[in-house]
C-alpha cells in the first residue's frame, strides 16, 4: 500500500512523525493513544495530512469531515492504511540490527 492518498483528484502524502502528532494534540487538547474514537481517528487524519502536505492541502477541519461524511470509503482507506502502516513500522522495530547480527 502506498503511503499517499487520492482525494479530489488530487494526491496527498501520509505519514507519521512529531509535526502529526503536535497537529493532533493542538487540535484535541489531549495526547493520541491507542483508545481513539471516531472523533480521533478523524482528527488523527486531518493532522497527518496537514503535516504532510503542507504546500497542498487546503481544506479546513469542518471540511475534511463534510468530505469523509460524503465519501465514507475515504475513511475506510485511510484506516486501511494506518493498518499497514503500523504494520510496517513493527516489522523495522522487531528486525534485529546490524549490532544483534554481529553478535550471533
Amino acid at each position: 500500500m502506498k503511503d499517499c492518498i487520492q482525494i479530489q483528484g488530487i494526491y496527498y502524502n501520509l505519514g507519521f512523525n512529531l509535526r502529526t502528532r503536535v497537529i493532533y494534540e493542538r487540535i484535541t487538547g489531549k495526547p493520541m493513544d491507542e483508545n481513539m474514537g471516531t472523533f480521533e481517528n478523524i482528527v488523527f487524519f486531518y493532522s497527518i495530512l496537514c503535516a504532510f502536505n503542507r504546500e497542498t492541502f487546503r481544506m479546513t477541519f469542518d471540511e475534511f469531515f463534510d468530505l469523509l461524511n460524503e465519501h465514507e470509503e475515504l475513511y475506510t482507506d485511510l484506516l486501511l492504511w494506518i493498518d499497514e502502516y503500523s504494520r510496517r513500522r513493527l516489522e523495522v522495530l522487531d528486525a534485529p540490527s546490524e549490532t544483534d547480527k554481529k553478535k550471533e
